[in-house]
């Protein structure tokens, strides 16, 4: 399934992207890996070359990762995974609106790293979904990661996709959490479905006019979400 992926670590420790390394190659063979301690050559690899995940460390130093992971969102939508030893929620909430995928606080298994990678990769290529979905008067274009409205354009991360593809192809439903977070997280989504809820505000910070009274992404109190645009075009 991932044959061919690359994957780029930007980590300021060389014990753990070796460690991160032999687990990567022993789960997939013949994955490409790429490494780098420095945050901004890392910033300077993604111009040059060509990803599927990067896997980024906040304790960098020339950079804080928070700051790489702002520059590379101005003109890439490769998926992120943060990994640092920071561990309070703010830290966690602050990585994923900054526009990260995933977040795993250090120290870490193999088996969960392998799950989160495995996760975020099967999200970017799922072919079997629809590539351009519009319902009342937005169009996701998926393989772009953008949401078009009138004449705007909003950039999405990976993860952001994920959720309005599922939330748009069924417009008129409510999705609940528990399928909304197993689509992002797969199947042991029950440990980090918390972070639902920041992509979820991160999202309505993007597209309403105002969070306080969404009118595209709609909540179903204790059941899930629902896209509201069929009723507020």
């Amino acid at each position: 399934m991932f044959s061919s992926i690359r994957v780029l670590i930007i980590e300021d420790s060389l014990e753990v992207i070796d460690a991160i390394t032999l687990a990567l190659e022993l789960r997939w063979p013949s994955v490409k890996i790429s490494s780098t301690v420095k945050g901004l050559t890392g910033l300077d690899l993604v111009e040059r070359e060509k990803f599927d995940l990067i896997i980024l460390d906040l304790n960098l130093p020339d950079a804080s990762g928070y700051e790489i992971i702002k520059q590379l969102r101005l003109f890439s939508r490769i998926p992120v995974i943060i990994l640092s030893v920071r561990q309070d929620e703010k830290d966690i909430v602050k990585g994923l609106e900054y526009g990260a995928d995933d977040y795993i606080v250090k120290p870490f298994s193999q088996l969960e790293l392998l799950a989160r990678v495995q996760a975020v990769l099967r999200r970017q290529i799922d072919d079997n979904r629809e590539r351009i979905i519009t319902v009342g008067g937005y169009t996701l274009e998926i393989d772009e990661a953008t949401l078009i409205h009138e004449n705007r354009r909003y950039h999405l991360s990976s993860s952001e996709v994920t959720i309005l593809a599922l939330l748009m192809s069924r417009a008129g439903h409510t999705i609940h959490h528990d399928t909304l977070a197993e689509e992002l997280w797969g199947e042991n989504y029950n440990v980090y479905e918390k972070n639902l809820k920041t992509h979820i505000r991160r999202l309505r910070s993007k597209l309403e006019v105002d969070t306080t009274q969404p009118k595209l992404i709609m909540t179903k109190p204790g059941i899930g979400y629902y896209w509201g645009s069929l009723n507020n075009p």
